[in-house]
């Protein structure tokens, strides 16, 4: 009897706590007597509910009434089998902890923080419904800001559409489609074991969807590959090349290596033993993939390989290849593969803000492994509407509904606006979605990530991942002080770039305000 006398209460007290209209006016600390703004009011904060009263002429908190949280009680021979109510909260109330997730008959609630400092429960879809496109106002021409370098280094890679405008045009096209051999390797002294299959497949199956994705089916990938190892003609450590920037020393106990060798003449070598398998007619980019348990090979290998002799004539492609660094950091594979590409199809790439773990062509195994609206309009990958483009002499109040650009859906991605002959600003939705749910052994974003981002593009500047700043950079908001976030695999994320719902950044004369905010981001700018 006494359990089920308690039963009833937990029963009784949660379903008060469920009808109590709660606000979401904070997570931030209530002090009783300390002032609010709304009569009779209530919060939830730290197991009590306080309601805002009258004390002479000023609004103030109350002392707060206990609320004891009933959690469900497992079944015992002695105690009843009645299910316990369990309290589930309400879009809107305010939240402790960024991240926290109930699932609910909609879909799932979501704690994420607001303006001032504040968190509250969003309301999100299992399956969210892609919002409209909005008509551009204006041509997306006119958000094409042409390069305007006086010296054009890193030359062949282009900061500004089109592609072509960099100092020599790109080593590989980017529409159409694009013969790529991904050849699985292993060695005497390193012999694979198992299918390569369950190392490729999964590969393929990322990168093909990616290209899919982001070049909007404008260019595909011609993939083949081998089910089973090819044997290379010499052992392992003579297969280390010769890097052109910074080597990385391998650390791994017992490494040697023989004869450092030059992208090309691995790449023959490697080619000739795999060429009853393959056919290298019209190759535009080669993959080795390396065993898992390689030593010998450190560094990833990655250059534009030129002259190389095959049974099919000379190619000149794309080299890469796996190796230890890959492996041992846990990193995805595709996305470095797609990220060294990126720049023979002529990217830069590297900004805005080189490391930043928000695009793949500013760090390869980032949180976030999309490829920005800017780079999608430098290869012409985009679709009409997808950008919102208008001049700033042009602007009025607008408002416009963002997709976020992690999610693979359609609608408008990107909001640019032309704020002189060489700059544009660019502004984007961003959370934890498809490209940043992370992937085996490798973290994506954070649950209750999201917001929008403001960069700024300067195709003057001839910068971009060798020193700091670059031709585009993240805009601070310096008007909020967000708590930086920490991940195993990127470090400190500086959480200042992004604007949350209620939050306005100010910035080139233009005014961005993230109105509301759910499955996807209602952005409201103007000219100040």
């Amino acid at each position: 009897m006494r359990i089920k006398r308690s039963l009833s209460k937990g029963l009784l007290v949660a379903l008060v706590f469920s009808l109590i209209p709660f606000s979401a006016i904070s997570a931030q600390k209530i002090v009783t007597g300390s002032s609010c703004k709304v009569y009779k009011e209530k919060v939830g904060y730290k197991n009590k509910i306080y309601t805002c009263i009258k004390s002479g002429k000023k609004f103030v908190w109350d002392k707060g009434v206990t609320v004891v949280y009933q959690s469900p009680v497992a079944p015992t021979a002695k105690a009843s089998t009645k299910p316990v109510a369990t309290l589930i909260p309400e879009a809107g109330v305010a939240c402790e902890t960024i991240g926290t997730q109930h699932s609910n008959s909609a879909g799932y609630l979501e704690c994420r923080e607001i303006a001032e400092g504040r968190r509250k429960y969003f309301q999100l879809s299992n399956n969210p419904v892609p919002p409209p496109m909005t008509d551009s106002p204006e041509s997306i021409e006119t958000c094409r800001a042409p390069d305007a370098r006086t010296e054009k280094n890193p030359g062949v890679q282009a900061i500004a559409y089109p592609a072509t405008s960099a100092l020599y045009p790109p080593a590989i096209p980017g529409i159409g489609k694009i013969k790529v051999a991904i050849i699985p390797i292993d060695f005497s002294d390193v012999p694979g074991t198992g299918s390569p299959s369950d190392l490729i497949d999964p590969e393929i199956v990322r990168i093909n969807d990616w290209v899919k994705q982001f070049s909007n089916g404008k260019m595909t990938y011609e993939i083949q590959t081998s089910k089973k190892w090819i044997r290379a003609a010499k052992e392992s450590s003579e297969y280390v090349w010769v890097h052109p920037g910074p080597v990385q020393k391998n650390p791994l106990a017992g490494a040697k290596i023989g004869a450092l060798r030059e992208p090309s003449q691995i790449a023959q070598d490697l080619m000739a033993s795999a060429q009853g398998d393959f056919d290298y007619t019209n190759m535009k980019i080669v993959l080795f993939v390396y065993p898992k348990n390689i030593v010998n090979i450190w560094d990833a290998m990655t250059a534009f390989g030129g002259g190389i002799q095959t049974n099919k004539g000379i190619v000149n492609a794309q080299i890469n290849a796996t190796g230890a660094w890959l492996y041992q950091n846990h990193m995805p594979v595709w996305s470095w593969f797609i990220h060294e590409n990126m720049h023979p199809h002529g990217l830069a790439g590297h900004a805005p803000s080189d490391g930043s773990p928000l695009n793949l062509m500013t760090n390869q195994d980032g949180l976030s492994l999309v490829l920005n609206a800017w780079d999608q309009l430098i290869l012409d990958w985009q679709i009409p509407n997808q950008f919102y483009c208008i001049s700033s002499n042009n602007l009025k109040k607008t408002e416009v509904i963002l997709s976020p650009l992690e999610r693979n859906e359609a609608g408008t991605k990107a909001i640019m606006v032309r704020l002189s002959s060489h700059e544009v600003l660019v502004i984007e939705s961003r959370r934890r979605d498809t490209w940043s749910n992370g992937y085996p052994d490798y973290k994506g974003l954070p649950k209750g990530f999201y917001g929008l981002v403001v960069y700024k593009v300067d195709t003057s500047i001839n910068k971009n991942r060798v020193e700091k700043g670059g031709f585009a950079d993240f805009v601070k908001n310096t008007k909020v002080n967000h708590t930086n976030l920490f991940t195993e695999n990127t470090g400190n994320i500086d959480l200042n770039w992004m604007i949350y719902e209620g939050e306005t950044l100010s910035t080139n004369g233009i005014s961005i305000s993230l109105t509301k905010s759910g499955d996807n981001d209602l952005v409201t700018f103007s000219r100040n």
